[in-house]
């Protein structure tokens, strides 16, 4: 089953570049960012008609970015924290744009790894670069607390995206970066709203939940996903911070395990805790589940 969130966005075909991997929405992903995808390149020049991606461990990142792109307002805010390359971001600003060309909106990414960051730079100067109104703040940051981090230096950027603070402990090549609390990530916002929040911080939601501002920059969040990592009780905390700050979880899905959706069996390897503000579950549930 395809979720109908998906139905809701029109297909784009998109013209090779010969280094590019392409999505529905006309997102386009240099193959160099993910070790193995140069096999899924199209010749230059080649047209491409992406359908809509298989069930996979991202069917969720996937159903968090359109469902909040779908249910914004006039305006489309987003964070992505963790970003790598910042594909989640991109990707939602992306669909709201599709929806609402002439709207604005605003968005924020942090990510710690220097090359990973610099893919992050590239990527949105190639896929939002032609777009109008668009604002993004992108910071060579880690999220977990207010402070520095040190943080590891990553031999294989293209394999290895799993790099945290939590992890450095015996890393022999590391570096210092900024870390900010979810209080002053939303400081920095400054929006309103937050329309989607997206979290892949590889063990560092520990410190983010843990932050006294968390459950207040929550209650003005539509939309959060959080990847989970390092234990299945950090899992149940992230999910019960999530219901104190008022969010509604609408999908579950558990750390390194094999897990029957209503789209198909998916294998895991991080957690998915997806939540939202209750005054949009009647809606989420017929785009998601066509109930």
């Amino acid at each position: 089953m395809v979720p109908p969130i998906f139905a809701e966005f029109k297909r784009k075909n998109s013209v090779s570049d010969g280094q590019s991997v392409y999505d529905f929405l006309g997102g386009a992903v240099d193959s160099s960012y993910k070790r193995g995808w140069r096999k899924n390149v199209s010749p230059i020049g080649t047209l491409v008609k992406p359908g809509y991606p298989a069930p996979s461990e991202w069917t969720v990142d996937w159903i968090a970015c359109l469902l909040a792109a779908r249910l914004a307002g006039d305006r489309f805010s987003v964070i992505e924290l963790g970003a790598g390359y910042g594909q989640w971001m991109v990707a939602s600003i992306m669909a709201y744009k599709t929806l609402h060309p002439d709207r604005p909106c605003h968005g924020m990414a942090l990510e710690a790894e220097a090359t990973h960051y610099e893919w992050l730079r590239q990527h949105v100067k190639k896929n939002l670069g032609g777009y109008q109104d668009v604002r993004t703040d992108l910071m060579q940051a880690a999220a977990g607390y207010d402070g520095a981090a040190r943080f590891p230096v990553i031999k294989e950027p293209d394999r290895d995206y799993g790099a945290s603070y939590q992890a450095a402990a015996g890393m022999s090549l590391m570096t210092e970066v900024d870390c900010f609390s979810m209080k002053t990530i939303d400081e920095l916002f400054a929006e309103p709203v937050i329309d989607v929040l997206h979290v892949d911080i590889q063990g560092a939601e520990a410190d983010l939940i843990a932050n006294p501002g968390f459950k207040g920059c929550l209650s003005k969040t539509r939309f959060a996903l959080f990847g989970t990592h390092r234990s299945d009780e950090l899992h149940k905390r992230v999910r019960v911070a999530l219901e104190h700050a008022g969010l509604r979880i609408l999908i579950e899905w558990p750390r390194n395990g094999i897990t029957s959706t209503p789209f198909g069996e998916i294998k895991t390897y991080d957690g998915a805790i997806f939540g939202l503000n209750p005054k949009f579950e009647n809606a989420c549930n017929a785009l998601v589940f066509g109930s």
